[in-house]
């Protein structure tokens, strides 16, 4: 990161509530849609995370944040979700691309029970 331009590292940047977040810090907007029918409750973040916020867009519900992530820091998220009674499939987790093709989603269900 020493070497890095600001081309790179972007600089230090004021963060959605005003706080200047060091050069490299990446700010993301999370938003959170529970599937359709059911419901998302619970939800905790570890790290740097502001501005959690329940909102409604294009009609749907969503849980929405921002998480700054320093270079070599983690954000994690955690949350239940419920499914509608009429759930033809299983869960999965989806996510916006990001400029790979592994969405590197990781999903510990062994502490849930999937019914």
């Amino acid at each position: 990161m020493a070497s890095a331009t600001t081309y790179i590292l972007g600089g230090a940047q004021p963060g959605v509530d005003g706080i200047v977040a060091p050069a490299g810090t990446s700010a993301q907007r999370m938003l959170f849609y529970a599937p359709a029918g059911g419901s998302i409750t619970n939800l905790t973040a570890s790290g740097d995370v502001r501005d959690q916020e329940n909102k409604t867009m294009d009609g749907k519900n969503l849980i929405t944040n921002v998480a700054y992530i320093a270079p070599g820091e983690t954000v994690t998220f955690d949350f239940d979700v419920t499914t509608s009674a009429k759930a033809e499939s299983d869960l999965r987790l989806d996510q916006t691309p990001a400029g790979w093709l592994d969405e590197n989603v990781t999903c510990d269900t062994s502490a849930c029970s999937i019914k």
